[in-house]
């Protein structure tokens, strides 16, 4: 697993699964696993949008309409690998050194599309660091960031319906196909037929 050590907002250094750190319309996001899974076999993930302009600042995706377009995204990446014609531009996640995660975004993802999503990922040359930066006078604490009265455990769940009625949909057109081409195949052998 790749593994990243960040700084939660209450200064506490948490450890966690980088499960794709991609680019998306010029900006940086990060989708990480503190290995979380309810009964239901569904693994709590947090996404962040990473900021650099003061240090490095994990943020939450506060606008709808850009969550919207992330989870496309993260859909096109699982449907992508399922398919075996994965489009992302992944980013070397070791950059991230010193990563302070102020807020979140959660969601649920079963445990085999989180495999999918962060299957096949780009596999960067070793980083030399330069002289590390002084560290932070931080605790190293294994806790999960703290709950935001702001950020919502509750965010809505990848739409499964949604990926369900287009494999669906595809299944249907191909089935079609393939009683389209059985019938072709018996007119040319009937074509024969009547030949000989």
């Amino acid at each position: 697993m790749d593994k990243l050590l960040v700084i939660s907002a209450n200064n506490t250094q948490v450890d966690v699964d980088v499960i794709r750190y991609f680019n998306l319309n010029n900006n940086k996001y990060l989708v990480y696993s503190l290995n979380e899974v309810d009964e239901q076999n569904y693994v709590k993930l947090y996404a962040v949008k990473v900021n650099e302009n003061e240090g490095l600042i994990g943020s939450n995706i506060v606008d709808e309409n850009e969550w919207n377009i992330v989870k496309e995204k993260i859909k096109e990446i699982i449907m992508g690998n399922k398919a075996g014609n994965l489009n992302v531009e992944d980013l070397d996640y070791r950059m991230l050194t010193n990563l302070r995660i102020n807020d979140y975004r959660v969601f649920k993802l079963s445990l085999e599309f989180t495999e999918l999503l962060k299957a096949n990922k780009k596999v960067f040359d070793q980083v030399v660091n330069p002289i590390p930066e002084e560290q932070p006078n931080i605790t190293p604490e294994p806790v999960l960031p703290p709950e935001n009265p702001t950020t919502s455990t509750n965010e809505p769940e990848m739409d499964y319906q949604a990926l369900y009625l287009a494999e669906k949909t595809n299944n249907e057109r191909l089935i079609k196909e393939i009683e389209e081409l059985k019938n072709k195949i018996n007119s040319i052998k009937d074509a024969i037929n009547n030949l000989i």
